[in-house]
């Protein structure tokens, strides 16, 4: 997929090959544990390693097809991770984006009581010097290859305005934009000069919103900012949970969605506090049934063997 515009997702290009391999994989259960890093990046630390192979570093963004040697070496990272956790690309259908190569995407898209929605898993095949270990040095053309048992992953539920299917140059899954611009200005002097964005305190909103005051699960924020919308940060699920899950952001949208202009123009003037006139507002229209289905996530801190912070997560049932 790639973006057309900012919010339309377009599937351009994709291969049997790998379909195929996709469509062999079985919702099975499978044993790992999810984490997230002192720099807050998400990953599952599985049972047993897999191995990347070199990727050809440049690539064009004007070619729409990737290169055979890339197909192949994608489908052999895939064919391990088969073995390993299936679950995780079950019913999910890959494209090709060629402005981000080496974060492959998978995707399904579905409606919940009518409205439409994507479901978006993309893992990361970057070398990581903390996480993995080289086998093969790259260089200015070939990435690194690489033995690891940790895979850094994301998966996002994202609302729709619209799906226009077809063949795959004609798949097209246009975003329900319900945030406007999160840019607020700049900080600092020449080279020092930083943007300022809202997209983390909007994230921290949405995401205490529906969490008991005293709830804390940072780093891990269950609604994201993204894409200018609202998205569900997903724990890894077993596709066979995607209706359920996505149950939660369906409710989220339509208790924030008639408030995003009100709640926008107060994080201009301010960071998030949960002080915030319509933040308490709005917490007293929250359904608390609504809380249960996050109040069983446990976020617990650690250092792993290098001394650096990590987080592990898990259920309290």
């Amino acid at each position: 997929m790639t973006a057309e515009s900012l919010y339309t997702i377009s599937a351009e290009y994709s291969n049997d090959t790998i379909n195929t391999l996709l469509s062999s994989m079985r919702d099975e259960a499978s044993a790992y544990t999810q984490h997230f890093t002192h720099s807050e990046d998400y990953f599952l630390r599985l049972p047993q390693p897999f191995s990347v192979p070199r990727f050809l570093i440049h690539h064009s963004n004007d070619k729409k097809n990737p290169d055979r040697q890339y197909i192949k070496a994608l489908e052999s990272v895939l064919q391990q991770l088969k073995e390993i956790v299936p679950h995780l690309f079950a019913g999910l259908s890959w494209y090709f984006d060629a402005i981000d190569i080496f974060h492959p995407g998978f995707y399904r898209s579905f409606e919940y009581q009518g409205h439409p929605y994507l479901y978006l898993f993309r893992f990361d095949l970057g070398f990581k010097p903390h996480y993995h270990t080289m086998t093969i040095r790259g260089d200015n053309d070939l990435t690194h290859g690489y033995e690891s048992e940790y895979l850094f992953c994301e998966g996002l539920y994202i609302p729709l305005q619209e799906r226009r299917p077809g063949t795959f140059s004609e798949n097209q899954y246009v975003i329900k934009n319900l945030i406007s611009e999160t840019w607020i200005g700049e900080t600092g002097r020449g080279y020092r000069v930083k943007g300022i964005w809202m997209d983390d305190d909007l994230s921290k909103f949405f995401s205490r919103l529906f969490l008991l005051p005293e709830k804390r699960l940072s780093p891990y924020f269950p609604f994201v900012c993204k894409y200018r919308t609202i998205c569900e940060q997903d724990l890894i699920s077993h596709p066979q949970y995607h209706q359920t899950k996505v149950k939660l952001l369906h409710e989220a949208i339509r208790l924030i969605e008639p408030e995003i202009p009100v709640i926008q123009h107060t994080l201009r003037k301010a960071s998030f506090t949960e002080d915030m006139a319509i933040f308490q507002a709005m917490k007293k229209k929250v359904d608390s049934a609504l809380y249960a289905r996050l109040d069983n996530v446990i976020v617990k801190s650690y250092l792993n063997s290098q001394g650096l912070r990590e987080y592990i997560i898990s259920s309290a049932k």
